[in-house]
């Protein structure tokens, strides 16, 4: 626990998140941000992760919550060794407490101190999140970022959806390939994991209870997988969600050599499952390569995303450069707390 001794702050407390914080941390960011999200959203994004630990830190005046820094452990592959990081969600402050304190003075400042110290210093090996460039340059999350990465979302539009449509998918089958449509994650998808994580680069390990809890169990929103069988083995699978006329895709996984194919007959069978579909709508990151080049090759147009979203993190254990964490991480839309 930490106690702010300025005479401006003297009446502060910052302390790590307790039991039952959650109604009042719920009340003030909806009242902060003039949204909805509910308790049962809260308790999903920060009691239920498939890693058991709740990253939350508060500063209270007397039994209000007046700033928040938040996040969840989420585990990570890199260089043969999965490493525990964190992704940055919430972070607010109360309008009429932003001008107490002035540079490393301010609340916000002491705060993402104090949250450094309790749960990442010699804990995890890096922090990441997705801003906007005006936050960035506000230095909304304070940090001093290692990376700042250029985001690029991917669109399909009505004239590709109606082609994939008409793929003709009899001979896919007698070739040996199936889709699955499906809400559940099986163990699927710990096979397709385990057989391509050395294919995508460095990457958020998307084992079954990881995909479970953030597509299956989301309170919010409910996603399908369409998994994709070459001869009985599961050999990729994309995850999305229908919002009107456009499918919003968060992730996808699959096996080099079947990609080509598989993706496309992932998309048949979507598209006809939704007839409705007019766009897909997603973004990932520029690597890896071959994963890039098969999305141009398919008719996935690429531009800046609308917002100038850039992926930022920050490097604490990890023996790793900015650059090479760059040049190497696959990250998705659903990678993010965004989708």
């Amino acid at each position: 626990m930490v106690n702010l001794t300025s005479n401006q702050t003297n009446e502060f407390e910052i302390r790590p998140y307790k039991s039952n914080d959650e109604k009042i941390i719920l009340e003030t960011f909806n009242d902060v941000f003039k949204t909805q999200r509910t308790m049962d959203h809260w308790k999903w994004k920060y009691l239920s992760n498939p890693y058991g630990q709740t990253w939350i830190s508060a500063i209270w005046h007397q039994d209000k919550v007046v700033a928040q820094y938040a996040g969840y452990p989420l585990l990570f592959y890199f260089k043969e060794k999965q490493n525990l990081i964190c992704h940055a969600g919430d972070v607010f402050s109360v309008p009429k407490y932003r001008k107490i304190g002035h540079g490393e003075t301010a609340l916000m400042s002491r705060l993402f101190r104090f949250y450094e110290r309790f749960y990442f210093e010699n804990q995890i090996s890096l922090a990441f999140g997705f801003n906007v460039d005006s936050a960035q340059r506000l230095g909304i999350l304070c940090w001093n970022y290692n990376l700042i990465t250029p985001i690029y979302q991917r669109t399909l539009d009505e004239f590709q959806v109606s082609q994939y449509r008409k793929i003709r998918t009899w001979f896919s089958r007698l070739k040996g390939y199936n889709v699955i449509k499906t809400t559940q994650a099986n163990e699927w998808a710990d096979q397709v994991f385990e057989q391509v994580k050395d294919d995508y680069g460095w990457l958020l390990i998307r084992e079954q209870k990881y995909l479970k809890w953030r597509y299956e169990q989301h309170p919010d929103f409910k996603h399908d997988f369409f998994v994709v069988y070459y001869w009985g083995k599961p050999v990729g699978w994309i995850v999305g969600r229908l919002e009107n006329n456009r499918w919003l895709l968060g992730d996808a996984l699959f096996e080099p050599k079947y990609a080509y194919i598989a993706l496309q007959l992932a998309l048949n069978k979507l598209f006809n499952e939704y007839p409705q579909i007019q766009q897909i709508d997603s973004w990932c990151s520029e690597v890896p390569l071959w994963w890039n080049e098969l999305l141009d090759k398919l008719g996935f147009i690429k531009q800046r995303q609308f917002q100038n979203l850039d992926m930022v993190a920050k490097f604490y254990l990890s023996k790793i450069s900015p650059e090479e964490l760059a040049q190497n991480f696959y990250f998705t839309w659903g990678d993010s707390d965004l989708y």
